[in-house]
C-alpha cells in the first residue's frame, strides 16, 4: 500500500491533466464563442447552447470591440467558425491575423489563451489572458482560462482571484466551480473545495465523462475532509456516471485502496 498510494495520485494527476485539459478546452470554446456572438453581432442572435449560453454579463459589446477593424472582426468571425470545427491550425491562423491587424485585440488574445491552454503551452496561456483581461477586463473565459492555467502550473493560490472573477461573470459554467474546487483542493482550503465543488455538480455537466471527473473530484475533496463514507458514495457515483471511463476507472482503484485501509484496522 505504500507504493500504491503516490501511484494512484500521480497517476490521477497525469490522467486529470490530459483530460480536464479536453473538457476545459470544449467548455471553453463554447464560452468564448457565444462571447464573440454577442460582441461581434446583435446579442439576440446568439445560439442558445448548454448552460454557457447564460453569460448575463457578456452580451455587453466592450469598447475594446468597437475599437477593432473590421477586417479584424472578419477574421474572428472565421477562427470562430475554425474552432466549432475543431480546425485549431486555421483558428490560431485567424487569430495571428486578427492580432495583426489589431495588436489590442483582447478578444483574439482571448482565443488564442484558449488555444495555448488546450495545448499545455500554459505560460503562453497565462500571458495571452492576462493581456486580454487588460484590453477588456470583462471577458469572463479569460479569467476562466488564466485560472485553469495556473491549476495546471500547481500555482493553485494564484489560480482563485481570477476563478472568483470568472464565477462572477459566468455563474452557470460548471468548469468554472469545477477549476475553483482545485484551485482550493490545491491549497488546502478542504472546506471550500466542496461548496465549489457542489456548486458544479448542482450545474449538472452535460456529459458523463465530465459528470464523472465533478464526482471524482468531490470525493477527493471528501477524503481530505477525513469523511470517508460520503467520499465513497462520491467514488462509487463517478463510476456510475462513466462506467467505462478513466475517472470510474481511477475511483475504482480508490475505493479499493479503502477497502484494503478498513480491512487492516
Amino acid at each position: 500500500m505504500r507504493v500504491l498510494v503516490p501511484r494512484v495520485i500521480h497517476r490521477f494527476e497525469r490522467v486529470r491533466q490530459a483530460v480536464t485539459g479536453c473538457l476545459l478546452l470544449a467548455a471553453i470554446i463554447t464560452s468564448s464563442v457565444l462571447i464573440a456572438a454577442a460582441q461581434i453581432n446583435n446579442p439576440g442572435t446568439m445560439p442558445q447552447r448548454g448552460p454557457a449560453a447564460q453569460l448575463q454579463h457578456q452580451t455587453v459589446v466592450s469598447t475594446n470591440e468597437l475599437q477593432a477593424p473590421k477586417e479584424a472582426q472578419s477574421a474572428i468571425h472565421q477562427a470562430r467558425e475554425a474552432f466549432d470545427r475543431r480546425r485549431y491550425p486555421e483558428a490560431r491562423k485567424q487569430i495571428a491575423r486578427a492580432l495583426e491587424i489589431y495588436p489590442k485585440y483582447a478578444l483574439a488574445l482571448e482565443l488564442r489563451g484558449i488555444l495555448n491552454l488546450g495545448e499545455d503551452h500554459l505560460e503562453e496561456a497565462c500571458s495571452d489572458s492576462r493581456q486580454a483581461i487588460e484590453y477588456d477586463p470583462n471577458l469572463g473565459a479569460a479569467y476562466l482560462s488564466l485560472g485553469a492555467a495556473y491549476n495546471r502550473l500547481g500555482h493553485f493560490k494564484e489560480a482563485v482571484a481570477p476563478l472568483t472573477r470568472a464565477a462572477m461573470m459566468l455563474p452557470n459554467t460548471w468548469t468554472v466551480h469545477y477549476e475553483m474546487a482545485l484551485a482550493y483542493l490545491g491549497s488546502g482550503k478542504y472546506e471550500a473545495a466542496l461548496e465549489a465543488i457542489s456548486r458544479a455538480v448542482e450545474k449538472n455537466p452535460a456529459e458523463p465523462d465530465n459528470r464523472s471527473s465533478v464526482f471524482y473530484t468531490k470525493a477527493r475533496v471528501l477524503l481530505e475532509l477525513k469523511d470517508s463514507p460520503a467520499a465513497r458514495a462520491a467514488f462509487e457515483q463517478s463510476i456510475q456516471q462513466d462506467p467505462k471511463g478513466q475517472f470510474a476507472q481511477l475511483s475504482q482503484e480508490r475505493l479499493e485502496q479503502l477497502g484494503v485501509q478498513s480491512s487492516e484496522k
